[in-house]
């Protein structure tokens, strides 16, 4: 086994560490006393409108429109791996560590929601209880069970993108994991993985961009429920504030699939990742690599920026 596979076999779970580490720190500095006042606040002058039946619909069209791009994304890095110059056997093990991930995010996710923490009372339980004080026919929309029993249309709006958002983002760790062990250690071959992943970190910025939108979209539409200017203003607050925290988890899950690869690949190659970008596009000015660094860093912070001015918007 190389070197390169040995470093790179822990690579798609750190993925998913932003997600877990964001609950932990939430249940252990959020006290549950602060949760119900800061929810609680938000569930007044509250009444059925015409409003929000135009902004379900506009967040019914960016989910499907979300969807498509992660079906679009899934459907890259899944070539991506499978046209590599890694052995077949090595191909399917990295198909199906995705899909051992997929299915323990959610495993796991679920075993989460019967600690009642506070994470999910915030994100989740806060928006049930302003649907559920809205009135008819808000709450029968919105909390009522649909075709499956225990599955609202609010829920499916929810386990849907995120199904497949998750979906993209295991696939994504295991190519860029295939990029890192399909590199030699000649420069050229090495820059020419370097671009390959600055390409891969380029179309999963763009995915958690579109998760940015669509967690402020999917926060921002219970807004058109109030009656009020000032209860409005209220609930804007709030979901800016936790838009903005899920667009902050969203970079460092960028960060976290991202940099290890690119170090190893420094490792492997024993020169800079300017350098070896340039090696890779048959370029040797040092403007360039600067600019292709300075590429990498915007698309990086780009889910957290997406949040700031989606909400400004």
């Amino acid at each position: 086994m190389s070197k390169a596979r040995i470093a790179t076999l822990w690579l798609p779970l750190v993925g998913l560490f932003p997600s877990f580490l964001a609950l932990a720190v939430i249940e252990s500095h959020v006290h549950p006393r602060m949760v119900e006042y800061w929810v609680g606040d938000l569930v007044r002058d509250l009444g059925s409108s015409a409003r929000f039946a135009h902004g379900l619909f506009v967040t019914s069209t960016v989910v499907a429109c979300y969807i498509a791009v992660c079906c679009a994304l899934l459907a890259y890095f899944c070539l991506g791996i499978a046209r590599s110059s890694l052995p077949r056997a090595r191909k399917k093990e990295l198909a199906w560590t995705a899909v051992v991930l997929w299915i323990g995010f959610h495993g796991l996710l679920y075993g989460l929601t019967f600690l009642d923490l506070q994470l999910f009372d915030i994100a989740y339980g806060a928006l049930v209880q302003v649907y559920g004080a809205a009135g008819s026919p808000v709450t029968e929309s919105m909390t009522g069970p649909m075709v499956i029993p225990f599955l609202s249309r609010h829920l499916l709006s929810v386990l849907i993108p995120t199904a497949m958002a998750v979906g993209a983002v295991c696939a994504g760790s295991c190519h860029a994991v295939a990029v890192v062990e399909s590199a030699g250690p000649d420069e050229g071959d090495a820059g020419k993985a370097t671009t390959s992943l600055l390409h891969s970190l380029m179309a999963m910025s763009g995915l958690l961009v579109a998760s940015s939108v669509l967690i402020t979209v999917y926060f921002h539409l219970p807004a058109k429920l109030y009656a009020s200017s000032e209860a409005a203003s209220a609930y804007r607050d709030f979901a800016g504030a936790v838009s903005a925290f899920w667009g902050a988890i969203l970079t460092l899950t960028l960060v976290a699939v991202y940099v290890p690869p690119a170090v190893g690949l420094r490792s492997l190659a024993g020169v800079p990742l300017s350098q070896l970008l340039n090696t890779g596009l048959d370029r040797t000015s040092v403007f360039f690599g600067s600019l292709k660094k300075s590429e990498a860093v915007v698309a990086a912070l780009a889910p957290f920026l997406a949040s700031l001015m989606a909400n400004i918007l």
